[in-house]
């Protein structure tokens, strides 16, 4: 089952509240945070295109330098909040697990404060 991003359910929130108000200027509002929700999901939808090729090439070719692995979990956790991306940093942070615990650990405290979860 697909699991909705915290941005995909609050812009249909959104959606729904526009139609219950009949101000029009708060209907303007709303749909300005609807589509900038839209836009940050779709951002993230790229970006975990990007994140993928990247990631493969850590795993695959057991990269261990520890300021490339960092790099790309510090892009990560930008766009953790969609579903695909937070898979990859999942991922990415079992892999880093046996090269830096630590800074693993580090990187998990992060995403949950970051992301409440």
């Amino acid at each position: 089952m697909c699991r909705k991003s915290v941005w995909q359910t609050a812009s249909s929130n959104i959606c729904m509240l526009m139609k219950h108000k009949e101000d029009p200027a708060y209907n303007e509002l709303l749909n300005k945070i609807a589509e900038s929700f839209e836009f940050a999901n779709d951002l993230a939808k790229q970006a975990s295109l990007q994140y993928e090729m990247e990631l493969h090439q850590i795993i695959t070719g057991k990269i261990t330098d520890e300021k490339v692995i960092e790099n790309l979990l510090d892009r990560m956790l930008d766009f953790a909040f969609h579903p695909d991306v937070l898979e990859q940093f999942k991922s990415l942070c079992r892999y880093y697990l046996n090269i830096n615990p630590s800074a693993t650990v580090h990187y998990i405290q992060a995403y949950r404060e970051m992301w409440n979860s």
